[in-house]
């Protein structure tokens, strides 16, 4: 990963600067509700509530990576992990 980070920087910067303009319009612009109404099938008042209490914006920003302890125990109890991923093995 660490590789694939340094090799491709620039394309990382730009992904990341892409994302967070996206997550910035979807919190913003009048047109992010019925678009993704339109994506996901959802009544109106679901995203909404969607939106403002299970996923805030705040849980959306990349300067702060926090939580990979839950996480961790969460991807292993959903068998997403067969065990929790350590130094050595995140360095790959």
């Amino acid at each position: 990963m660490r590789r694939n980070l340094a090799a491709r920087k620039d394309a990382f910067a730009r992904y990341m600067k892409a994302y967070n303009e996206t997550v910035d319009w979807m919190y913003s612009s009048p047109d992010a509700v019925p678009r993704y109404i339109a994506f996901s099938g959802l009544s109106e008042p679901a995203v909404r509530l969607m939106l403002k209490d299970f996923i805030p914006k705040e849980s959306l920003q990349t300067a702060t990576i926090s939580g990979l302890d839950e996480s961790m125990k969460d991807a292993v109890q959903f068998k997403f992990l067969s065990a929790p991923l350590n130094e050595a093995s995140s360095r790959s």
